[in-house]
């Protein structure tokens, strides 16, 4: 049995808040949908329906059942160098030393 110190993973409301904050921000699109994906798998959203806007782009349409808000996400699949520098940064954030 490892005596090393298991990672505690960051609370909801950590994740919420920068999910919160990333917002429209067109260069942290990718982000921000990749971390909808997770939100949505730890039942903090919940989909409600996805759009298709006039210029072809898909929108998620989200709702958080602790804000009692709708939020909307666009779609954006980061491509595969993205995405590991997306699952490194998430990883980071998510994943503190317990004490």
């Amino acid at each position: 049995r490892r005596e090393g110190k298991k990672p505690k993973l960051a609370p909801s409301e950590v994740l919420l808040e920068l999910f919160r904050e990333l917002g429209d921000a067109a260069d942290r699109r990718d982000l921000r949908y990749v971390l909808t994906l997770l939100l949505i798998r730890r039942r903090l959203l919940r989909l409600e329906e996805t759009v298709e806007e006039p210029d072809g782009t898909e929108t998620m349409v989200l709702y958080c059942p602790r804000d009692e808000q709708t939020y909307r996400t666009t779609t954006v699949a980061p491509g595969e160098v993205r995405q590991r520098e997306i699952q490194e940064y998430l990883s980071q954030l998510l994943y503190a030393p317990t004490e």
